[in-house]
């Protein structure tokens, strides 16, 4: 049996090997058992419904896309030193798939643009790893993020030293014998 990213194409929802199929739901089911092996089979075992089976296959195998990353991705691509200018440009249309480009306002087109210098410019990786684990992401957000993340070890050391403050007045507090057993 094949794996499931070379059979996706014949038992996707719009596959012609299927969509074209003229079949009762019940016939589908059974091509798209007899297609994926017996590791993927235990996802849909108990399912006999083909487009339930279908969700379950969807969700359990395509990686949701994170456009965040795929932009990031497409705006730090460099030309490498032994590509053609019609190879880089090529890479370049092959990056945008994941893109998920739309028209948008000449404010959404600043603002989105900002954001990718933000990630792309910001001098934390630790702050652009975090701000990449996000599959969207407005420039606010981007923005709240990495000044959190930013400000969070400043916050940490002022709770590390109350800490040690406390803990030495209670330690303090703790030597000195009650009064009544003065």
């Amino acid at each position: 049996m094949a794996p499931l990213e070379e059979i996706l194409p014949y038992i996707s929802r719009d596959s012609p090997r299927l969509s074209r199929n003229t079949a009762p739901k019940q016939a589908k089911t059974k091509l798209l058992i007899n297609l994926i092996s017996l590791a993927i089979f235990k996802f849909v075992s108990d399912i006999d419904d083909y487009n339930s089976a279908m969700d379950v296959l969807e969700n359990v195998f395509i990686q949701p896309k994170n456009i965040i990353f795929s932009r990031h991705l497409l705006v730090t691509r460099r030309q490498q030193p032994d590509e053609t200018v019609d190879q880089y440009v090529r890479v370049l249309k092959k990056l945008t798939k994941d893109c998920e480009f739309r028209a948008v306002t000449e404010e959404q087109a600043r603002d989105e643009y900002i954001r990718e210098a933000l990630i792309n410019g910001i001098s934390s990786n630790h702050i652009r790893q975090r701000i990449l684990e996000n599959r969207t992401l407005d420039l606010k957000t981007a923005y709240d993020q990495a000044l959190t993340l930013e400000t969070a070890p400043k916050q940490l050391v002022s709770y590390s030293i109350q800490n040690s403050i406390a803990a030495i007045w209670t330690e303090e507090v703790d030597d000195d014998p009650p009064a009544y057993e003065r």
